[in-house]
């Protein structure tokens, strides 16, 4: 595929939409939460990474690798270096920090921090450090 046959399909690709082998995902889509307290039950997300196996042959042995997220820094090595020098892994914005909130700066113990994450049914704590090292 040459460059200008790519060019063609980016409107397409750009609106989430999929075009041969290429796909694209639409981002930037805010959950919204109605103004109502009424919700009785079930789970709400903006985000879930699901992968789905169909059925009892479903194998993925043959496969290099696979995740629910993968997170991949390419291209030009200068705009490589650049993004490792100035990017972060996932940035969290608009919460407030104290005790039982989703993120809490805690100043006592081994970490500076600790967001609220859940593995099953459990609620766990992982520990965030200001400082490399």
């Amino acid at each position: 595929m040459d460059r200008r046959e790519l060019v063609k399909m980016l409107p397409a690709l750009m609106i989430g939409g999929k075009v041969g082998q290429l796909s694209a995902v639409k981002t930037n889509d805010p959950l919204h939460v109605p103004d109502d307290a009424g919700w009785t039950g079930g789970t709400l997300a903006a985000i879930q990474a699901e992968i789905f196996s169909d059925g009892a042959a479903s194998d993925t042995d043959g496969l290099t690798e696979i995740s629910f997220i993968r997170v991949v820094n390419g291209g030009n090595s200068s705009g490589i270096a650049d993004v490792e020098d100035d990017g972060f892994l996932l940035s969290l914005q608009g919460f407030t920090s104290a005790t039982g909130n989703m993120i809490y700066e805690n100043t006592t113990a081994d970490s500076d921090a600790t967001i609220r994450i859940k593995i099953g049914a459990t609620t766990y704590y992982m520990m965030c450090k200001d400082a490399e090292g």
